[in-house]
């Protein structure tokens, strides 16, 4: 406080001071505001050797605060709970974030990390505290894939802080998750997904098979739901006829008239030829003959899946309740549409199609993502095997079953 006693302020530069130090004249910014809670506060900076470098850094902040930016949590003892709501409502308004992602932050949040660190500041947040409670949720028994949600969390809050200068590192960073519960395994034989099938067929009209076979192409569940008259686009090549298949919009229980897709490069078209195209042709037809039963207009951007009974876009939900749970019953196979994301997926890459070409058929961001949705599958073991039998065993070394 004495320090800032000293400070005297620059003519004609509001909010800029200059005070002496023993390197010299040393320049400074104070400038009050309400932080996002409605309290008063200070935004200070020092230690510039100019005035002009300073008056940038007081525009600069002024800016966030015409902006809306999150610069206004300036004041070192702010909580968690204050910066998470303030990040939550300026990824809302900028549009980084879709509904479904804010719920999903928030109920993370509001789960795992409010009761233990929300009401309090940030800087008081150690490492080791941290570490304890990742430890502590871990031997609950929290699986995996929870864990690494709920870190993500809070790494997106400290990182957010610490980029804005709310606090000067963020210390929880390369935190260790050791020992959770593997991830639900998601992985289809090919038995399984024969059975499915073939069951399917028998339960499920023409309109509906067609919404199931179009995810085993390994479209997301959003994905499918959203698609609409002006997706399908009919063509011909070499004599046969094929569909271009664009995805602009995703429909999920959060926004069910529709939303923007997961990611940018959930922004796509597919190509697709052989029998889906019948039942493409006949799932467009069927739509334009409920829609003109039900009296609903009938435009480029319609939904293609509806109630039959009502004409209005089938809810993303129902497509698991009235496709997968009905084959479920009848075969006890647990299917779920993102599963068969997996699956494609795993029997595109390992079938040797191009790594880049099924990242882009998925619209993933990159490679190491659409690894990650492979699993290992009893049939990929054997062709591994089976190929590599002939280099590892020749010359009459014993093979794996004990003969030459």
């Amino acid at each position: 406080m004495k320090a800032v006693r000293k400070w005297k302020e620059v003519p004609h530069h509001p909010n800029v001071y200059k005070y002496e130090t023993r390197r010299g004249t040393r320049y400074g910014i104070r400038r009050g505001f309400k932080n996002s809670v409605g309290k008063r506060d200070e935004y200070t900076r020092s230690g510039f050797t100019n005035w002009h470098d300073a008056e940038g850094e007081l525009k600069r902040f002024e800016a966030s605060l015409v902006t809306g930016g999150i610069n206004p949590l300036t004041h070192r003892g702010v909580t968690l709970n204050a910066y998470f709501a303030a990040l939550v409502k300026n990824r809302e308004e900028l549009g980084v974030w879709r509904p479904a992602t804010v719920i999903q932050k928030k109920t993370y949040y509001r789960k795992h990390l409010q009761e233990k660190f929300g009401n309090r500041p940030m800087s008081k947040i150690s490492r080791s505290e941290y570490q304890q409670f990742i430890d502590e949720k871990i031997k609950s028994g929290l699986a995996q894939t929870t864990m690494r949600t709920l870190n993500s969390v809070m790494q997106i809050i400290m990182n957010d802080a610490e980029h804005n200068d709310i606090i000067r590192k963020n210390m929880l960073r390369g935190i260790l998750i050791n020992g959770a519960k593997p991830p639900k395994d998601v992985s289809i034989t090919d038995e399984d997904y024969a059975k499915f099938m073939d069951t399917a067929q028998k339960l499920l009209n023409k309109y509906q098979l067609t919404m199931l076979y179009l995810l085993t192409l390994g479209e997301r569940r959003e994905e499918l739901a959203g698609l609409q008259f002006r997706s399908f686009k009919r063509g011909t090549t070499e004599g046969k006829p094929y569909y271009e298949i664009t995805y602009y919009v995703g429909r999920t229980p959060q926004q069910p008239l529709g939303g923007p897709l997961k990611t940018p490069s959930s922004y796509r078209t597919n190509y697709v030829t052989g029998p889906i195209i019948d039942y493409i042709d006949y799932s467009l037809q069927y739509a334009k003959n409920i829609l003109t039963r039900t009296h609903r207009e009938i435009g480029p951007e319609t939904f293609i899946y509806l109630n039959e009974k009502t004409g209005m876009p089938v809810h993303p939900s129902n497509i698991n309740r009235n496709l997968f749970q009905r084959v479920k019953e009848a075969t006890g196979i647990e299917l779920r549409p993102h599963m068969l994301r997996h699956y494609f997926a795993t029997q595109a890459l390992q079938d040797g199609l191009p790594q880049m070409s099924v990242m882009h058929w998925l619209g993933h961001k990159n490679i190491d993502m659409t690894n990650d949705y492979t699993r290992p599958t009893r049939e990929g073991s054997l062709k591994v095997i089976n190929g590599m039998g002939p280099i590892l065993f020749k010359n009459g070394t014993a093979g794996p079953d004990g003969t030459k």
